[in-house]
């Protein structure tokens, strides 16, 4: 999470973040973004707790479970007036892109690694199929419920739950409370107010965004021929469908109804 002076950005996996976060630090460098500007970061302390902490540089992993993935309910009191900005991205694009990134090899515990390998015996070797059933079975289904101490009844895939994580109010209610599907109007009075930008045309969308925060529009039109950051995707292919066969694309589609709720034009 960056927090301007005008704005938080709020960065979701695999949706361009890391481009922003460079065109906001040459922002500060060039003294169009005032200071001071907090980047603040979390970890699970213990299973349940959630611990926010303050840095000031991008990626301060000195320990392997920090994350720069804040959540909206994460936003300090004295930040809440402000606009809260993210980016958007078709989710199976991202699976796509998570995929080929390994992000999702993690830093398990034995007791972790055990349950992994008792559900994907060949883990961290896995297809793109069984990397998608590995997001659903073990990511959401698991290793969620367990950090979060909490019982997840809503069934969601795990995109969706991260972006229910990320983006909404009183989300362990949600999760407890609402068994089965919810859909993005059963929870819509619970959603943050978010201007969410599109990753496939991020350097506008970024661009017009800032202009119509007030910044000076000569300033910031270096972002409009900024170079993307491809920090961790190496796919082998570009077209994010070739990956899918018409079962994997169906399964997808049906677990992540909440993103698609709330993106139609994803569909």
């Amino acid at each position: 999470m960056i927090i301007t002076d005008k704005f938080i950005f709020i960065h979701f996996p695999k949706t361009g973040g890391t481009f922003v976060k460079k065109v906001l630090t040459k922002m500060k460098e060039k003294g169009i973004l005032p200071k001071p500007r907090r980047i603040l970061f979390w970890r699970i302390s213990y299973p349940g707790h959630f611990q926010i902490f303050e840095d000031n540089v991008f990626y301060p992993y000195r320990f392997k479970r920090n994350f720069q993935h804040n959540f909206c309910s994460h936003i300090p009191k004295d930040s809440e007036h402000k606009f809260i900005v993210s980016n958007k991205r078709n989710p199976l694009d991202i699976y796509v892109s998570l995929f080929e990134s390994r992000d999702w090899i993690l830093n398990l515990n034995k007791e972790e690694l055990s349950c992994v390998m008792e559900l994907f015996p060949t883990y961290p070797d896995l297809n793109f199929r069984q990397f998608l059933s590995f997001c659903q079975d073990y990511l959401n289904d698991r290793l969620l419920p367990s950090l979060l101490q909490m019982e997840i009844r809503t069934k969601m895939g795990f995109l969706s739950t991260l972006f229910l994580l990320t983006y909404y109010k009183d989300y362990k209610n949600i999760l407890n409370t609402y068994s089965g599907r919810v859909g993005a109007m059963q929870i819509r009075e619970f959603q943050y107010p978010v201007i969410f930008l599109e990753q496939q045309n991020l350097n506008r969308s970024l661009y017009l965004f800032l202009a119509n925060q007030g910044y000076p529009s000569g300033k910031i039109d270096f972002i409009l021929s900024a170079d993307r950051i491809n920090v961790s995707d190496t796919r082998k292919e570009d077209d994010f469908l070739k990956y899918f066969d018409s079962d994997t694309l169906a399964y997808i589609v049906d677990r992540e109804y909440l993103i698609f709720d709330v993106f139609p034009e994803y569909v």
